[in-house]
């Protein structure tokens, strides 16, 4: 008579993942973990702290989806700088973890390491280069739905360059939206503009901008039905919020508090992030680790093969139906059902995409 031990049954699951890897998400516990990766190099706005630094912000963060769901979060601090190396760890990770989330490197490394990781098809969460973007568009949607527009005929005005922006206008297409500016120092972004550029901006230029507005932020403000400022909110003076169209919303997710001079000489407005008062940057740090817990929690029960755009449209749509209370653009963060309904919006989503 064979005996079964608990060694033979570990070996009878390896010869089983030889012949089927991707049963590995059902028969181990990669269907429930969550790898955090961080080198340190821009930890949460701060300068470069190195690896060691950043392992008592990704153990916060993984104490709060692991309180926030039944997954397994695994605070990872590597010693790699170069894109070509952060890319590397996390493809040799892989095989651990059902979800691999970037988090602490700077723009430029996101941006970077994206590029390599593209092609392999790993469900790779870069973080907040990919948080920020569902917030914004949740505020927006959110913000047409009280003021009867549409996101594909509204004008969005993103002021504010950042490497994210691209991420930011990827998920405003994929939601509809059609007429994008981005302003940077130098005024909208559009085909051919004179003066320095670079590849993310020639890029940028060819995704939005359809009527190629020209000149500074007065320009592409002029009959605008929405503001978004990433960067410097002072740029937006009383004179220029007043061109704006009728009921416009003005959303700061700047770090900086704008005075509400701008917002008072708008026509109606809605507006995000104003002083005096808490800064934008409260509910939205507050939301954010809600969010990813619900949205890792969802792309892992639907074995999502990637975390694109259209998990990140699932996931505004369900902040949206949150915010349920008057007035509101983004949802109180003291919900109790916030991590579980983002959660199944996720797993439908990407359902539905399995199935195509």
């Amino acid at each position: 008579m064979t005996v079964s031990t608990p060694q033979s049954k570990g070996l009878d699951l390896c010869r089983i993942l030889v012949d089927d890897p991707q049963k590995a998400l059902e028969l181990t516990g990669k269907g429930r973990t969550v790898a955090l990766i961080s080198n340190g190099g821009d930890l949460a706005g701060l300068e470069a702290l190195g690896p060691q630094a950043a392992l008592p912000y990704l153990e916060e963060q993984a104490y709060l989806i692991q309180k926030m769901t039944n997954l397994l979060a695994l605070p990872l601090a590597v010693a790699a700088s170069s894109p070509e190396d952060i890319a590397a760890v996390t493809s040799f990770l892989a095989p651990s973890a059902g979800i691999l989330c970037l988090d602490g490197l700077d723009d430029q490394t996101y941006l970077a390491v994206d590029r390599i990781l593209a092609p392999l098809e790993l469900p790779v969460f870069f973080h907040p280069q990919k948080s920020r973007p569902i917030l914004i568009l949740t505020a927006l949607a959110r913000g047409f739905a009280l003021t009867g527009r549409e996101m594909a005929k509204a004008r969005i005005v993103l002021s504010g360059f950042h490497d994210d922006s691209l991420a930011v206008v990827d998920l405003l297409l994929e939601a509809g939206a059609s007429d994008l500016i981005v302003c940077d120092r130098s005024g909208a972004i559009h085909k051919g503009r004179p003066g320095p550029t670079s590849w993310l901006k020639e890029r940028l230029a060819l995704r939005t901008n359809p009527y190629e507005i020209k000149g500074g932020l007065n320009r592409a403000l002029s009959g605008a039905d929405a503001y978004v400022s990433r960067a410097n909110p002072m740029a937006l003076t009383k004179e220029i919020a007043s061109l704006m169209a009728p009921k416009p919303l003005i959303l700061n997710f700047s770090p900086n508090l704008l005075p509400p001079g701008p917002l008072a000489a708008a026509n109606g407005p809605i507006g995000l992030g104003f002083g005096p008062g808490p800064a934008t940057r409260l509910p939205v740090n507050l939301l954010t680790p809600l969010v990813l817990a619900g949205l890792f929690a969802g792309a892992l029960k639907a074995r999502a093969k990637n975390l694109g755009p259209a998990l990140g449209l699932a996931v505004a749509r369900a902040l949206e139906e949150l915010t349920d209370e008057p007035d509101r653009l983004l949802p109180t963060y003291s919900r109790p059902d916030l991590v579980e309904k983002v959660a199944a919006k996720v797993a439908l989503s990407q359902n539905g995409l399995n199935n195509l």
